[in-house]
């Protein structure tokens, strides 16, 4: 699944060049080469509400509805990552924000583990386009309020997720896949036609879903290994320019 990424990291105008929306609008992020989805990161997104527009929601999708009485939000917005592409339609929790409030989450890169062989070690890979300045990944967003505090507003999302291509079947071989009887994932990086039908004001539907979400082509992504990325035992790179630098492990059998 997709917890690891790196976003705005560029100059403002790259994204206002690529997505066509003017750079004094775009909220003022931190560089973030390495953000952990965990930590709740504010991240970058276009809504299909104001496509011209990137704006700043918090990862982790809260959806409007949730009752903090009955669901803790901390559990609630931990557990709202990730979505399975084929889960959007028939879980509740998805089903009626997938329906017309879709965007693009903004993402210069995103980070994958593959468990190498024969060794008890995660080797983390940086994953960017090969040919974009950014990936375009399919998200669901809601705006939940507390109705114990009409102050407390927050805008959430959620990235989506589908099948992993060949490559990232490769990388994402984490054995607990099997257990869980699931195969390899990757996020649901689109095309600019993609991008367009993902935040068209039509509902959404499973003819929807399966004509924009689906495994992305092998030679639109370029992967490169890269050192640890944080660590309880380790400095790790943490959210430094490090994250992004490429990194020889002496492991035979790497993807």
């Amino acid at each position: 699944m997709c917890y690891n990424t790196r976003y705005m990291t560029k100059d403002r105008s790259v994204y206002a060049d690529h997505y066509g929306v003017e750079e004094e609008t775009i909220p003022l992020f931190n560089k973030m080469y390495y953000a952990n989805g965990f930590d709740h990161f504010d991240i970058p997104v276009i809504t299909g509400e104001d496509p011209a527009l990137i704006q700043s929601f918090s990862w982790g999708l809260i959806p409007g509805f949730t009752n903090p009485e009955k669901y803790p939000i901390p559990a609630v917005q931990s557990s709202g990552l990730n979505a399975r592409d084929d889960k959007l339609m028939n879980n509740f929790k998805w089903k009626s924000v997938v329906k017309r409030k879709r965007c693009i989450v903004v993402l210069d890169a995103f980070y994958e583990y593959h468990h190498a062989p024969g060794v008890k070690l995660k080797v983390p890979y940086h994953i960017s386009s090969s040919h974009e300045p950014t990936l375009s990944i399919a998200g669901i967003w809601d705006t939940w309020q507390d109705r114990n505090d009409a102050e407390i507003v927050r805008s959430t999302v959620c990235i989506v997720t589908t099948e992993a291509n060949e490559k990232m079947a490769e990388i994402h071989n984490n054995p607990d896949l099997k257990k869980r009887n699931s195969g390899p994932r990757m996020p649901a990086v689109l095309d600019v036609g993609g991008r367009r039908l993902w935040l068209s004001g039509d509902d959404a539907d499973n003819d929807l879903i399966s004509e924009v979400i689906k495994p992305y082509p092998v030679d639109g992504l370029v992967c490169h290994t890269v050192n640890t990325l944080s660590s309880k035992s380790a400095s790790g790179s943490g959210n430094t320019i490090a994250a992004i630098e490429e990194h020889d492990w002496p492991i035979i059998g790497l993807p």
